[in-house]
């Protein structure tokens, strides 16, 4: 007799349509993963990159032709070791050439993830491997664990290839004015080498003018504001605003400016100790115009040109400033006139050759 109870076996059909959905849905839920950590991961190459760039910027060295530039290369490496990403310690491979190669698949052997170069701030440009060299590019798209790609969180399940991911970031040490005074072109007849006294005032050769190089506020207590504040550094040459000056003499001013020279904190990278004097020595680049003498306000006047110099001595005869308690040393003066600044090389460069000499700051440029 058929008995319900005991005869209960049976089975359960899934149809291959329901597979293939699983498959699918599957599929897709390890792509979205995957593509979030690519994300995450791209994101931590760049911000590696960018401080990375930003520190190898500041090791270019002054010789602008050298494109092997081997110090700016370790200091990128050695940044870059202390960023990571997908848990793995940012690497950068450098073979000193200015060619990025491809990875993939290939030994450290001729691969390069570093170049040197030229930006050139007027079209906003770098070019690998040409001088002047004022800019360092890195692509970082490795980690010691991880050489040739980052592989796939889920999606390896599918496809075990690794992913190709890069970040790029280029620095920049462009020209911008780093203190409030400027010059006519007559600087840029400056014999080198040779001390030239700088004095201010309508009259005389390489006069020098007080400038808040972005805006028209001049009085006295504004110019002393600025020389005891941050250092500056603003782009007069491509931004293509003209800037205010003074001739009138400030002498509160100059001494402010002489303590910044003598305050061994104040743009302390700026600065030097000249081996045959014992003293300090600091370079500036300072806006050149084309009215000579400096004019005076209210009348603004195009940038057309800067002037890198280096200043040997500042003397005012005062005991430092309110903001800094420094003032030159003792001798330094000896044998200039009190109230000049003293200078002893001079280049200048206009827009097309501003790449010709570094800027003091480092700023991403790409």
């Amino acid at each position: 007799m058929f008995n319900p109870i005991k005869n209960n076996r049976g089975q359960i059909l899934v149809p291959s349509t329901i597979i293939l959905l699983l498959v699918v849905i599957l599929g897709f839920g390890a792509l979205a993963v995957d593509i979030g950590y690519f994300y995450h991961t791209k994101n931590e190459l760049q911000c590696a990159a960018d401080a990375v760039a930003l520190a190898g910027a500041l090791d270019l060295n002054n010789n602008n032709t050298d494109l092997s530039q081997t110090i700016a290369r370790i200091t990128a490496q050695t940044y870059a070791s202390l960023n990571t990403a997908s848990r793995s310690t940012v690497f950068l491979y450098s073979d000193g050439s200015n060619v990025i190669l491809d990875v993939a698949g290939v030994a450290d052997n001729g691969i390069n993830d570093i170049t040197v170069g030229s930006f050139l701030a007027s079209n906003n440009t770098y070019t690998a491997g040409i001088t002047p060299v004022n800019a360092i590019q890195m692509k970082a798209r490795s980690t010691i664990k991880y050489p040739y790609g980052f592989p796939r969180f889920f999606g390896q399940i599918f496809d075990d290839t690794s992913q190709d991911i890069g970040a790029v970031a280029t620095a920049a040490r462009p020209a911008r004015s780093s203190a409030y005074i400027s010059f006519c072109a007559d600087i840029c007849n400056a014999p080198p080498l040779t001390p030239t006294v700088l004095n201010i005032g309508p009259t005389g050769t390489f006069n020098y003018s007080w400038t808040s190089l972005n805006n028209q506020s001049m009085d006295a207590a504004g110019l002393d504001a600025y020389i005891c504040g941050a250092p500056p550094f603003i782009d007069n040459l491509n931004s293509g605003n003209p800037i205010f000056t003074t001739a009138v003499s400030f002498p509160n001013a100059l001494r402010n400016l002489e303590a910044a020279m003598y305050d061994p904190t104040y743009e302390s990278n700026t600065k030097g100790i000249d081996p045959l004097t014992g003293y300090t020595y600091w370079w500036v680049i300072a806006p050149y115009t084309a009215v000579c003498p400096p004019g005076n306000l209210p009348s603004p006047q195009p940038v057309i040109g800067y002037a890198q110099i280096r200043i040997i001595a500042i003397c005012t005869g005062g005991v430092g400033s309110p903001c800094r308690a420094y003032s030159a040393p003792a001798g330094s003066c000896a044998l200039y006139p009190s109230g000049v600044i003293v200078i002893d090389q001079v280049t200048c460069v206009t827009n097309a050759t501003a790449g010709d000499i570094l800027g003091w700051k480092s700023v991403l440029v790409k």
